[in-house]
């Protein structure tokens, strides 16, 4: 599932976050240039919903804000230039999707038309056989990308989507949540602290019916590990951030999941002393309280290398299993099992030859 394109936002009142940029040391901006996992590098990859531009941000702060969904001004080249519009009428780019016990599929993205120089969060259902049911369009900003990027249904089968949400100042994490005939039911918006970037990566639900998302958040100095539960009716209960090791570090989830007793586990990467990235697991009690935090940097064979943790899941017993590409340089995939306290159980990896092996 491709969760990333560019979101593109036209800057005029960015000054709380562009702010952060002098308190914010520059290392952490600079590794977003290069950084090839997580949805802010996978953001711009959709160039059809990108504004046209005349110059490329050089500071790597508007570069990071740039391709999570933020464009000055002064660098458009024109009132009209998003690409796809003026020529070909729009484009629809799918980010995620769900299906009923019915055959019903869910599917939410964003989209352009020839109208207008942005992007809408879309939601669409179809039958078994491929016809739409109804289609919802959330309101749009001109020049913002505002997309649905998770998508889960509930017990009844209703449709809820975390997607990113443009306010006119930052960018922010929205949750809405859709009846089975498309009307909606509420939505809930949510802004971190630092007021600048904050994007859903995962979602899901708890047998009591709550809503867990995760996704990341700028603090002012970091990007950090945000988790928001929600009860039934769209109210946050709680949330909380994580920032690893703290400093002006990367620390991104990617998946989460819940047991029977509420608790909450979290999943995805962080940085290390070394600025190596490592898998790094949370738990979380159904209140939210940490109960433990894990961290596994991968020391080879043949060496050191980057691990990105991208999926978990836990059984009747709590026992957490974390899977993802634990080598990123030879392209070679781990799984590790803890138990209910947080110990490692055992660890293994696997590479199929000379072939790319990923998890997911």
């Amino acid at each position: 599932m491709i969760l990333r394109y560019a979101a593109v936002v036209l800057l005029l009142s960015l000054s709380t976050a562009l702010s952060a940029q002098s308190s914010a040391p520059d290392a952490v901006f600079e590794r977003a240039r290069s950084r090839n996992e997580g949805v802010v590098a996978r953001l711009g990859t959709a160039e059809v919903l990108r504004i046209g531009r005349s110059e490329k941000p050089r500071d790597p702060f508007n570069e990071l804000l740039r391709k999570a969904g933020v464009e000055r001004p002064g660098q458009l080249r024109s009132d009209n230039a998003l690409y796809g519009v003026s020529g070909y009428g729009g484009y629809v780019v799918p980010m995620a999707t769900v299906a009923d016990a019915a055959g019903h599929l869910y599917i939410t993205g964003a989209a352009s038309d020839g109208g207008r120089p942005e992007a809408r969060q879309f939601t669409l259902k179809l039958d078994a056989n491929g016809d739409t049911l109804w289609r919802v369009w959330e309101t749009g900003t001109k020049y913002a990308a505002e997309h649905g990027m998770a998508i889960a249904l509930d017990a009844e089968g209703a449709p809820i989507v975390a997607g990113s949400y443009w306010n006119g100042t930052d960018m922010d994490i929205r949750l809405t949540k859709y009846g089975t005939d498309g009307s909606t039911l509420w939505q809930s918006i949510h802004t971190g602290a630092g007021e600048g970037l904050d994007l859903p990566t995962a979602m899901t639900l708890d047998t009591d019916g709550n809503v867990l998302v995760t996704g990341i958040s700028w603090s002012g100095v970091s990007i950090d590990y945000v988790t928001l539960k929600y009860d039934a009716d769209g109210a946050l209960l709680w949330s909380v951030t994580d920032n690893g090791v703290g400093g002006a570090t990367w620390n991104e989830p990617a998946d989460l999941a819940t047991d029977a007793e509420g608790n909450v586990y979290v999943t995805g990467f962080s940085e290390n002393a070394q600025y190596w990235d490592c898998y790094y697991t949370v738990k979380y009690s159904a209140s939210g309280q940490p109960l433990w935090q894990q961290r596994y940097t991968y020391t080879g064979p043949p060496s050191i290398n980057n691990s990105y943790a991208r999926a978990i899941t836990v059984d009747d017993a709590g026992n957490a299993y974390v899977t993802g590409t634990i080598d990123r340089g030879n392209s070679r995939f781990g799984t590790i099992k803890y138990d209910a306290d947080g110990v490692q159980q055992w660890m293994e990896t696997y590479r199929s030859g000379t072939e790319l092996t990923d998890a997911y």
